[in-house]
């Protein structure tokens, strides 16, 4: 298993283990709210555990194996590993570069709309 497969596989793991947390969630929500847990006994909790869990393993398989899921998602893992990620350096001179820009067209528009207000005031005689 190359490197990139591995990296596809926990997205596809990631994706499954969302999809357990939202399951997980409203069956929890339905149970409680239709307060089943009285009228289904042991039932409710399959319903509780092993819904989301079936849900979480389908969404795994179901990904895995659709070959365009796949082809897609490692592409996309190929083209991430490729990526030249900035250094902490350059990440720290662009957000100066950033601030002191924001800050100098902050500065430009509040004299021009000083200016503007002048010149308005002065037109209407106010």
């Amino acid at each position: 298993m190359t490197s990139i497969q591995k990296y596809v596989n926990a997205l596809f793991l990631l994706a499954a283990a969302i999809v357990w947390l939202i399951v997980n969630h409203y069956t929890s929500v339905v149970v409680g709210y239709f307060q089943l847990g009285r009228t289904l006994g042991v039932g409710v909790d399959f319903i509780q555990h092993g819904l989301p869990l079936a849900a979480a393993l389908l969404t795994f398989v179901i990904l895995r194996s659709n070959t365009s899921t796949h082809r897609f998602a490692t592409d996309a893992v190929g083209e991430l590993i490729r990526v030249h990620w900035p250094t902490q350096k350059d990440v720290t001179l662009g957000t100066i570069v950033v601030i002191i820009t924001v800050i100098s067209a902050g500065v430009v528009l509040g004299i021009l709309d000083m200016g503007l207000v002048g010149l308005v005031r002065t037109l209407i005689g106010a």
